[in-house]
C-alpha cells in the first residue's frame, strides 16, 4: 500500500490518499468539460484506494453537467479537491490529482469526455472506479 499527501493552495484543506500502486503506474484523467478545463483538473481514483480529506471549514459544493456529481472545493481558495457522489450512504469520488505533492510522478494523463456518457453510464463508471472518501475536521 502506498500513501500520498496533498493540499489546496491555501492549506485549509489537506488530504491523504491510500493507493495500491505507485503514482508512476497511475493514469490521471483530464476531463474536457469547461468547469474542469478552466481549473486544469486531472482526476485520479481507484476503487481499491481511499481518500481522507481534512478540512478547517465546511467544503464548498458545485454541481456541473448532469448535476449528479458534487465537486467539493476549499471554501477559502476555491480549489476543487474532488468530484464525488453519494452511493448507498457512502461518499465515493475521484481526487483532483494536481493537488498531490507528488503530482509530477503520475505516470500518464488521459483525456476523457464524460459529457458524452449518459447519466446511467456515468453512475456505472463512477461506482466501478471511484474510491471511498471520508471528510474530517482538521
Amino acid at each position: 500500500m502506498y500513501f500520498y499527501h496533498g493540499q489546496c493552495s491555501c492549506g485549509q484543506v489537506a488530504f491523504d490518499l491510500r493507493f495500491e500502486q505507485q503514482l508512476s503506474e497511475c493514469v490521471a484523467r483530464k476531463c474536457d468539460c469547461d468547469f474542469c478545463m478552466e481549473r486544469d483538473i486531472s482526476y485520479l481514483s481507484n476503487s481499491n484506494g481511499y481518500l481522507t480529506i481534512k478540512t478547517v471549514e465546511v467544503l464548498k459544493s458545485y454541481h456541473q453537467g448532469s448535476m449528479q456529481a458534487q465537486f467539493l472545493a476549499c471554501a477559502n481558495c476555491d480549489d476543487v479537491i474532488c468530484a464525488s457522489y453519494q452511493n448507498n450512504g457512502q461518499l465515493i469520488g475521484s481526487l483532483n490529482a494536481t493537488l498531490l505533492e507528488d503530482f509530477s510522478a503520475v505516470g500518464k494523463l488521459e483525456n476523457i469526455s464524460p459529457k458524452k456518457l449518459s447519466e446511467e453510464d456515468k453512475l456505472t463508471r463512477w461506482k466501478a472506479i471511484w474510491m471511498p472518501i471520508t471528510i474530517e475536521d482538521k
